[in-house]
């Protein structure tokens, strides 16, 4: 009777062990799709957003221009420092973008998978930086040139009235 038992033991001993490999490699192979399904996600919204990052820029860009016109102090210190920052963050987008291009190019596997995709994270976290800060600027721009607008319509019905 222990011999029986001895030997059922065993063999479910056995039986546990292959079930947990075979569970193993199941677990592999959905985390490895898991990753390779973010990596996906990743490259198109990174795509996407450096594609919009340079017209956004030029928006950016432009609307400073016109607001500092419409000032009178597009040759000031001011200028000279938007477009100071406004190249260093042109050379950062293209740096991102090669850097995105090589990553995207890159085939690779297990561990460095996940290297991959975290290198794509700080890619698409730093675009979003320098979109948010263009979008600021937009905002502080229309701001400005509605303040100018107002405070010259006020001028004018005290100049007619």
């Amino acid at each position: 009777m222990a011999d029986i038992l001895a030997i059922l033991s065993g063999v479910a001993g056995i039986v546990g062990a292959a079930t947990g490999i075979i569970s193993l490699v199941q677990v592999k192979k959905v985390k490895s799709l898991d990753l390779r399904m973010e990596q996906g996600r990743l490259l198109n919204t990174i795509q996407v957003n450096l594609d919009g990052l340079n017209e956004l820029a030029g928006k950016a860009n432009q609307s400073r221009i016109y607001r500092f016109s419409a000032q009178g102090i597009s040759q000031s210190g001011a200028m000279q420092k938007w477009n100071t920052d406004f190249e260093k963050k042109k050379n950062i987008i293209e740096e991102l973008s090669q850097t995105f291009s090589t990553l995207k190019n890159k085939t690779v596997s297990g561990a460095e998978l996940e290297k991959k995709i975290l290198d794509l994270h700080l890619i698409e976290e730093q675009a979003k930086s320098i979109a948010s800060d263009f979008t600021s600027s937009i905002a502080e721009d229309d701001i400005a040139r509605d303040r100018l607008f107002r405070m010259k319509f006020q001028n004018q019905n005290k100049a007619a009235g």
